[in-house]
């Protein structure tokens, strides 16, 4: 059966799953040391959403559930930690302008005892195209601008470029195109049958069995390459209601929760203080979450009114009360520690009255004892939609229809099952939805390059007369590897939608894990902090 993904709802999804292939942010050495002497037989996990709907568990998967577990099953020729790019089943490369030439490792076999040579490089590299859209490729300028691969020996391989593309390794770190699979997962036309049954990795898992929509179970890959990680096998429960994932962990049915869409603040905090658990945050900041404001939609369609919205948001008492001061107050969309996001802006101040002076201008004057807005006979109303059973997304959309409501907005809170929230985010129908950044390594490059592609961010844009502009200067960024020009780029784009007002980012996350420790030492965060990591488990 051939695998093709069709519709730009698929290639939203494809795109913001943030599909796995960074390796741990520590030495493989250093998790040998601390796992050989213990190992643990089996950990169970859960997941909200399943991890087999209409795709499969491959790099090429659009299930976001799935991706999170993709980096213990397919590797990619690099990997990004710390902010550099290092050896993964690539041992070195040379850059020279548009030619990127990798020596790749050997004695590499891929879990259905397949070799990994240059020649499935290059299978991998033709097979993207064939098995998704155009659109979807488009957004990963790797693959837009990808002429030819070129397998010089064996165990060398070239990617031929129609341009020299700044961020080129780093987007190779991206498990979601880029983790390599074994020939056999192919036919001629796209995904072999198996696709959806067999993993098909150099990685140190392989999935076993499965009961779609309610477990996956995986066990070690006896062809892996390198040192078997402790835990032997673990499995996936498919909890979607997050009240009932946290009593699973409770009650000793699931070891431990992973992700920060998984846990709500109130449960960390209380699994925090029992002492039969360990309640974890990794250090590095992975994600910008906030709102953004529909430019085509009234009453956003009006800067004033926008410009009143950055004002309005008291950032600091979210994320003290209802983020636990463990996600951090963010004034930018993008983190000023990524890289060519140290951009001179001036940030909003949580200001009231500037607020309500904003909307005057705007024309909504106060209008009876409601408070509510009015102009023209129309209230001041809108709608934050946000995804129901993630994280804190309805927390917080609800503080923000509060603090509105404060300055004389009439603001409903909707919430919607991923699939839907993605099919009314695609069509831009919406006037406020949250949003967050893609996080590490995709930001800054791709959450920017998807901009200019069908995507959640790209209707939202459509109400601004720079529009036009803003999408040259993404298409720039493809086409140079000069360091200032890139810089002076993003100084443009960033600057511009700061300066339009349409995302109000509210906080820098970071990411949780509780675990059971009886059971478990420490859980070390992968170098992609949101993908779940089973080598990262250190027994007890």
């Amino acid at each position: 059966m051939i695998k093709k993904i069709t519709t730009v709802l698929a290639v939203m999804l494809l795109v913001v799953s943030l599909a796995v292939g960074c390796t741990p942010d520590r030495d493989a050495a250093e998790i040998g040391a601390e796992s050989s002497e213990k190992d643990i037989n089996k950990i169970v996990m859960c997941q909200s959403a399943d991890l087999i709907g209409s795709s499969n568990i491959t790099p090429l998967a659009n299930e976001m559930a799935a991706t999170f577990y993709l980096a213990n099953f397919y590797e990619t020729l690099v990997n990004y930690e710390k902010g550099t790019i290092t050896p993964g089943l690539a041992e070195s490369w040379e850059v020279n302008e548009n030619e990127i030439t990798f020596k790749l490792k050997k004695g590499v076999k891929f879990s259905d005892g397949a070799d990994f040579n240059a020649e499935v490089v290059k299978k991998n590299f033709d097979m993207i195209p064939k098995i998704w859209p155009e659109m979807f490729v488009s957004a990963f300028n790797v693959l837009r601008t990808l002429d030819e691969v070129q397998v010089i020996d064996n165990y060398t391989v070239k990617l031929v470029l129609a341009n020299p593309y700044y961020g080129a390794l780093q987007e190779l770190t991206n498990g979601g195109p880029y983790g390599m699979m074994s020939p056999n997962a192919y036919t001629e036309e796209g995904l072999s049958e198996g696709a959806d049954s067999k993993t098909f990795g150099t990685g140190p898992y392989m999935l076993d069995s499965f009961i779609k929509g309610q477990e996956y179970t995986f066990v070690i890959n006896d062809n892996y390459w390198s040192e078997q990680p402790a835990v032997k096998q673990f499995a996936v429960k498919i909890i979607p209601d997050m009240e009932s994932r946290i009593m699973a962990l409770r009650a000793g049915e699931i070891d431990m929760i992973v992700g920060a869409n998984n846990i709500t603040y109130d449960a960390f905090s209380e699994f925090s203080s029992d002492g039969k658990f360990e309640a974890k945050v990794s250090q590095a900041e992975n994600k910008t979450n906030g709102i953004m404001l529909n430019t085509t939609k009234p009453p956003f369609d009006d800067k004033n009114v926008r410009l009143a919205v950055q004002h309005a948001i008291n950032k600091k008492v979210i994320c003290d009360n209802l983020l636990y001061g463990i996600e951090t107050k963010a004034d930018f969309l993008l983190n000023p520690k990524l890289p060519y996001c140290d951009v001179s802006l001036e940030a909003y101040d949580y200001d009231v009255e500037k607020a309500k002076d904003l909307l005057d201008q705007a024309g909504w004057p106060a209008i009876g004892k409601s408070g509510i807005r009015e102009k023209e006979g129309q209230r001041l109303e809108a709608e934050i939609l946000f995804k129901s059973g993630v994280g804190v997304e309805e927390d917080v959309s609800l503080a923000l229809a509060g603090q509105l409501k404060e300055i004389g907005f009439d603001v409903k809170v909707t919430g919607l099952e991923r699939m839907a929230w993605f099919g009314k985010a695609a069509e831009g129908n919406f006037t406020i939805s949250t949003v967050e950044t893609m996080g590490i390594p995709y930001d800054p490059q791709i959450f920017i390059s998807i901009m200019a592609v069908p995507s959640w961010n790209n209707p939202v844009q459509q109400g601004l007369a720079v529009k036009p502009e803003i999408d040259k200067k993404i298409k720039e960024l493809s086409n140079t590897v000069d360091s200032e020009k890139v810089q002076k780029i993003y100084d443009y784009i960033l600057t511009t939608l700061h300066q339009e007002a349409l995302y109000v980012p509210v906080s820098y996350s970071r990411e949780l894990v509780i675990f059971n420790k009886e059971l478990v030492n420490d859980y070390k965060f992968n170098g992609q902090p949101s993908k779940v990591d089973v080598s990262g488990i250190i027994p007890n």
